[in-house]
C-alpha cells in the first residue's frame, strides 16, 4: 500500500514521526499498547472503533476524532464504500470539518453522531450482522449433517432481508414460533436432540418470538 501511495511504511509504531493526523485501525484491545509508542501530543488522533469513545485518547492528545465505517468488512470481499454509512465525531469543530471532508471523499453517506449513538448502532449491528451470520452457521451445519445443499437456502435468505426492509422485522416474522405451533416446535427439538448447543439456541429464540406475539 505504501508503494502504491508513494508513502513510507513501518512495522514499528515507535518509528512513526509526529504528523498532522493519525488514523488508527486496530482491535479495541490493541489501542493502549500502540498509543504508548506513538509521539502524537500535537496530532489529531482518530480511531475507527464502533465501541470506543473519544476519551480513548486522553493523555495522548487534546485533538480527538472518530471515523467509523458502519459495515461488515472481510478480506477478499469487495464493498461499495460510496454507500457505506460513515459515522464521524471530534471534540473540535475544525477537526470535525477535516474528518468530514475526508469521509465525503469516500462515502456519500456521512453522519455526525455522538459516542452514545455510535455505540447503540454498534450494538444493533451485532444483532443485524454477527448474530444473523451465526444463525446461518447453524443452518449450514444442519444441511451438512443431513447431506443437503446450503445453497438452496439462498432464495429464502434474500427474501427474508427484502421483507424486513419492506415491512419491518416485526411484521415480516413468520414460522412455527410466530404461530406458537407446539407440534412443529417439539418436532424440531427432537431433531436437535444430539446437538444440544443448537437445540438450546433454537429454544431460546423460539421462546422470545412466542413471548413477543403472545397477546396477538
Amino acid at each position: 500500500m505504501a508503494k502504491e501511495l508513494k508513502a513510507e511504511a513501518t512495522d514499528k509504531a515507535e518509528n512513526v514521526r509526529p504528523i498532522d493526523a493519525f488514523l488508527f485501525s486496530l482491535s479495541d484491545d490493541a489501542y493502549s499498547s500502540v498509543l504508548e509508542k506513538v509521539q502524537a501530543s500535537e496530532s489529531l488522533l482518530i480511531h475507527t472503533s464502533g465501541n470506543l469513545g473519544l476519551d480513548l485518547f486522553e493523555g495522548h492528545s487534546q485533538r480527538r476524532g472518530v471515523f467509523y465505517p458502519f459495515q461488515t468488512l472481510s478480506d477478499g470481499q469487495k464493498i461499495d464504500m460510496k454507500t457505506v454509512p460513515l459515522f464521524i465525531e471530534s471534540n473540535t469543530t475544525a477537526d470535525l470539518q477535516s474528518i468530514e471532508k475526508l469521509a465525503k471523499k469516500i462515502s456519500q453517506n456521512v453522519h455526525r453522531i455522538s459516542d452514545d449513538d455510535r455505540r447503540s448502532y454498534h450494538l444493533a449491528g451485532v444483532f443485524t450482522n454477527n448474530f444473523v451470520n451465526h444463525m446461518y452457521f447453524h443452518a449450514k451445519q444442519i444441511c451438512e449433517r443431513e447431506g443437503l445443499s446450503f445453497e438452496l437456502l439462498e432464495p429464502l435468505m434474500r427474501e427474508t432481508l427484502s421483507k424486513v426492509i419492506a415491512l419491518g422485522p416485526r411484521q415480516a416474522q413468520t414460522g412455527p414460533a410466530r404461530r406458537a405451533d407446539e407440534k412443529v416446535l417439539n418436532r424440531h427439538y427432537a431433531q436437535l436432540e444430539d446437538h444440544s448447543d443448537t437445540q438450546k439456541l433454537y429454544q431460546t429464540l423460539s421462546e422470545s418470538i412466542i413471548k413477543e406475539y403472545l397477546n396477538e
